[in-house]
C-alpha cells in the first residue's frame, strides 16, 4: 500500500506542469546607456541571459545607438526618466510627465516605439519627491502613471551598486544572493552608469549563481505581474 502510495505521488508531481516549479529572475539596469552599456550586453549575450533596461536620455553621439543595440539583441526597455533629475522630475506631475514624455520621444526616434513599463527613479515610495514638492507627491504620479497606462515596477533584490563610490565585487555578489532568499520571482535592482565598473566585474557571477539555484531569466512587459513597495 505504501509503495502504491509513493508510485502515485511520483506519477502526479511528473504529470504536473514543468511551469509550476518555475522560478523567475528579472534583471533589471537602471540609468543607462553608459560606458558600461556593451560590456553587460557583451556579457548577457555570452550567458544567453535578456534583461530589461530602464533607460534615461542620453544625448551623447557616441552611445546613442545604445538604445537599439538594446532591442536587437532582445532586451526590453522600460522608462526611467529623461533627465534622472530629482529636484527638477520631482516638483510636481507636469514636472514629472513633461521628463517622460522627452525620454519617450528621444526612444521613438531610436527605435520607433516608446514602452510603457516604468520604474519610479528612487522606487515608488521614495521621500525625495516631499523634499521637493513639499506633498504626497507620488501617491499621485503613481495614480496618474497608471491613468495614462503605464505599468510600473519596484524591486526585491538590491545590489547597492548605485552607490559612489561603487561598493567592492564580492559584497555586490553577497547582497544579491541574500536577497534571493526563496522569492519564486526576483526583480533585481542593478544600475547602468558610467564607471559602474562593478556590476560588469560582477554580472557573470551572479547569473551563473542564479541559473545554479533554477531561476529562469525573463524580461519584464506589461504582462509582467506587478511589484510595487
Amino acid at each position: 500500500m505504501r509503495i502504491l502510495l509513493i508510485l502515485t505521488l511520483f506519477i502526479i508531481q511528473l504529470l504536473m506542469p514543468v511551469e509550476s516549479f518555475a522560478k523567475t529572475a528579472y534583471l533589471s539596469f537602471d540609468d543607462g546607456p553608459s560606458n558600461c552599456t556593451e560590456d553587460i550586453l557583451n556579457i548577457l549575450k555570452v550567458q544567453d541571459v535578456k534583461a530589461t533596461f530602464f533607460v534615461t536620455g542620453n544625448a551623447s553621439p557616441g552611445q546613442m545607438h545604445l538604445y537599439k543595440d538594446m532591442v536587437e539583441a532582445g532586451h526590453a526597455l522600460g522608462i526611467h526618466s529623461y533627465s534622472h533629475n530629482y529636484a527638477k522630475i520631482y516638483r510636481s506631475t507636469d514636472s514629472f510627465f513633461n521628463d517622460i514624455a522627452q525620454l519617450e520621444k528621444l526612444l521613438k526616434k531610436e527605435v520607433g516605439e516608446s514602452p510603457k513599463i516604468l520604474r519610479f527613479p528612487g522606487g515608488s515610495n521614495n521621500y525625495v519627491a516631499k523634499q521637493y514638492s513639499g506633498t504626497n507627491l507620488m501617491s499621485q504620479l503613481k495614480t496618474e502613471a497608471k491613468r495614462r497606462g503605464y505599468q510600473y515596477y519596484d524591486w526585491n533584490c538590491d545590489a547597492n551598486d548605485g552607490l559612489n563610490p561603487p561598493i567592492p565585487e564580492k559584497k555586490l555578489i553577497r547582497l544579491i544572493m541574500q536577497g534571493v532568499e526563496d522569492k519564486d520571482n526576483l526583480y533585481i535592482l542593478l544600475h547602468d552608469f558610467n564607471g559602474n565598473t562593478t556590476i560588469v566585474d560582477g554580472l557573470p557571477e551572479i547569473i551563473r549563481r542564479l541559473k545554479h539555484k533554477g531561476y529562469e531569466f525573463k524580461v519584464m512587459d506589461e504582462s509582467t505581474p506587478t511589484l510595487a513597495f
